[in-house]
């Protein structure tokens, strides 16, 4: 029986339960384990503890076979040799294109139409409509240096940025696979720039000695991806065995495949607007933002002119400008023509987004530059790394800002993630390529929900030797021990929190209704996966994948929290009475914990995972007590 008002500081811990490493260092080949989550084994050089991002990719570690992911059970062949979810595709970038408007004929000095190509194939070209949309079709090639597009281009540029190569497809042809698959012989297994898929040891191979590039694609779950979002990619890479170090950079973007679309996600023109403060005159201003991306591609704002102006621009009377950031942005370059002469007037580094132009120049007597496009994209690049050895893990993250003016409503197909190497890499398949993650937050790796109950259900495709890679056992429904509940007397007086790991049989739980439940029987036991939530009300609290919440008041025996997601709604008592919250966070972590589920007489629901201002969520057993 508990007799004390015990009230562990167990909400100040709410956001340390949801902490652990995003990967561990020892994530490398046959033989070598790949440890549990442990706070201790900290990644390189980040902090020894992360919190998780949820994560919206499927297989984001490369676990799974289409058959193992799909079938039970599994049916064998092919399917057991392509990594569910995941396709690779010839994807090459050209950055030195010359087109003529109102002509069909691209050429590029580069030489990148490669005979031994299968054409026709599918390309973007950037500003290619003249107004600063991109041009989508079909190419075919004429020589090396020269090729044909299906539709004109709309505007004469030289230097300008072309993507072509194979259609997206969830197909078998496109499936990343290993070397057990049919066809891999005759492709990969001839053509070590295709990317490949250790089935062994969960990971895939990855990159380029030349032009010839592909990349990997995987389709979202849903086109949950929308105007002026921040998505973080990231993902853990090593030198692979036998691989030559180069410097190298990863890029990670979000596809539309609908049909008239096929590019990344692009927003409406770079848009500059001009005002004037203060007095006002009769001088022409004509300005132009140039911004530098981390790719090394330039975007370019309108040119925007002032016909009222003041003859000389001082603190007092002077042109404010303002524009919409995008993707990738290293710095904003401004640039002002009057009176027939063009000049620099300022170079914005700190991510800035206006600019009071009082009249000064960084450099005059220039002429105004153009750039390679005129709209952001949902695209994002790497900073340069030398992968540091063998087995040798470390980290790459890229932020991926979704254009603020992308239209969604012209996205009718699916939206996906792209992502591969930038150019050549010092060997062929140089890279080994592991849990990525795609998420709204920036955090430590953690498999998808959908893959959490794949998990409980299914074992993975891959386990390496020694590797803790694999099932998860039975999974009891319950608490962690240090979960607050509330409790009373018999009466229903003298209401107190205590730890979950204390109450015993004869004590007695709130319900989140005006009774009260006797506790019967209280029963420990390991889970092997534990959910660690915080709802929005500040409430929080760790269990197993199989505890139920009731999530309305219809829900009459509650909903497992590995069927909830972020945004669904948990009902919480307090004093006051019952309220909605909303799921803000979770992580799920592996490492085995002790925890207790309470058999109940009466209703089977209590409140759990109280925080300090008295509110807790409003759990059920009925799993656990079914008999009672």
């Amino acid at each position: 029986m508990i007799s004390s008002n015990r009230n562990p500081d167990i909400q100040r811990g709410q956001i340390q339960m949801l902490l652990n490493t995003a990967r561990v260092p020892n994530d490398g080949p046959t033989g070598v384990p790949i440890l549990p989550y442990d706070p201790a084994n900290a990644p390189d050089d980040d902090t020894t503890i992360q919190i998780l991002a949820p994560n919206w990719l499927d297989n984001s570690d490369f676990d799974y076979s289409k058959d193992g992911y799909v079938n039970n059970p599994t049916v064998g062949g092919d399917v057991s040799e392509e990594c569910y979810n995941l396709y690779r595709q010839r994807f090459v970038m050209v950055t030195d294109l010359a087109t003529t408007s109102g002509s069909p004929t691209v050429t590029s000095a580069s030489n990148p139409f490669n005979a031994a190509y299968t054409y026709p194939m599918d390309f973007i070209l950037l500003n290619g409509n003249g107004s600063g949309a991109g041009v989508t079709g079909t190419l075919t090639r004429v020589s090396d240096g020269t090729a044909t597009l299906s539709v004109n281009a709309g505007a004469t540029l030289t230097n300008a940025i072309l993507w072509f190569g194979t259609a997206l497809a969830e197909t078998s042809a496109n499936a990343l696979k290993s070397s057990g698959h049919s066809t891999f012989a005759a492709n990969e297994g001839t053509n070590t720039v295709i990317p490949r898929w250790d089935k062994t040891n969960g990971w895939m191979e990855m990159g380029a000695t030349g032009s010839d590039t592909f990349d990997i694609a995987t389709p979202l779950p849903l086109n949950f991806v929308r105007s002026g979002l921040t998505l973080w990619f990231r993902c853990i890479v090593a030198l692979n065995t036998g691989g030559t170090p180069a410097p190298v950079r990863i890029f990670a973007g979000i596809w539309d495949a609908t049909s008239s679309q096929k590019r990344f996600l692009e927003s409406t023109n770079f848009d500059l607007a001009a005002t004037v403060v203060g007095g006002t005159g009769a001088t022409s201003y004509t300005y132009k933002v140039i911004a530098d991306l981390d790719d090394g591609r330039t975007i370019e704002s309108d040119a925007v002119t002032i016909a009222n102006g003041p003859a000389s621009l001082s603190a007092s009377n002077y042109i404010r400008l303002t524009w919409t950031n995008a993707s990738g942005i290293l710095n904003f370059r401004i640039y002002r023509t009057k009176g027939g002469t063009t000049s620099r007037v300022f170079t914005i580094r700190n991510g800035a987004r206006d600019y009071n132009d009082y009249g000064t120049n960084e450099e005059t007597g220039i002429s105004m530059p153009s750039a390679s496009a005129l709209r952001p994209q949902a695209y994002g690049v790497s900073q340069v790394f030398t992968p540091a050895g063998e087995n040798i893990w470390e980290s790459v993250l890229i932020p991926v800002y979704i254009p603020a003016t992308y239209d969604t409503s012209a996205t009718t197909g699916k939206q996906w993630l792209r992502f591969g190497i930038v150019g050549a890499a010092g060997s062929a398949r140089m890279l080994l390529l592991d849990r990525i993650l795609l998420s709204t937050s920036n955090g430590g790796w953690q498999r998808s929900a959908r893959d959490q109950n794949k998990i409980l259900n299914q074992n993975p495709t891959s386990s390496p030797t020694s590797s803790t890679q694999g099932g998860t056992g039975i999974v009891p429904t319950c608490f962690t021990l240090d979960t607050p509940v509330f409790v009373c007397d018999e009466d229903g007086r003298n209401v107190r929190i205590a730890p979950i790991g204390e109450i015993e049989p004869g004590d007695y739980v709130l319900t989140g209704t005006s009774k009260i439940s006797r506790v019967v029987k209280a029963t420990d036991s390991l889970s092997e996966t534990v959910y660690s939530v915080l709802l929005t009300n500040g409430v929080g609290f760790r269990c197993s994948p199989s505890e139920r919440f009731i999530t309305s008041r219809a829900d009459k025996t509650g909903t497992r929290i590995d069927e909830l997601t972020l945004g669904d709604d948990i009902l919480c008592w307090s004093a006051e009475g019952v309220e909605k919250a909303q799921i803000a966070a979770y992580g799920i972590g592996h490492v085995p914990e002790p925890v207790r589920t309470l058999s109940l007489k009466g209703l089977k629901t209590f409140v759990a995972g109280v925080n300090e201002e008295g509110k807790g969520a409003i759990a059920h057993n009925r799993k656990a007590d079914p008999g009672i």
